[in-house]
């Protein structure tokens, strides 16, 4: 979930199934709703790999590596930056149309 790639698509569209917004909503939900303890990114620092790796090899109790929080957290910033630049396209394409009447 790229919001850079994201915002070089248009997925203003309606927001049904079968949209670009569409796919996208369902998704999230579909994120949401999958139980995640080990949440893996294709970035280290999507989920703190190195302070989760420092403590492990420190020896703490817990296994850092189990975070569920942190996959909650991730889902929730890309569907917020998703939102955001939904409504930014939906807006421009309201301002275009105005513009042309």
């Amino acid at each position: 979930m790229d919001m850079q790639s994201i915002s070089r698509q248009e997925i203003s569209s309606s927001g049904d199934l079968g949209t670009p917004a569409g796919y996208f909503a369902a998704s999230f939900a579909t994120l949401r709703s999958l139980p995640c303890n080990f949440p893996l990114g294709a970035h280290a620092s999507f989920f703190d790999f190195e302070d989760k790796h420092a403590a492990l090899v420190a020896g703490d109790a817990a296994n850092p590596f189990v975070d569920p929080q942190a996959y909650r957290a991730y889902v929730e910033r890309k569907e917020a930056s998703f939102r955001a630049e939904l409504e930014r396209q939906r807006a421009e394409g309201a301002g275009a149309a105005t513009a042309h009447r």
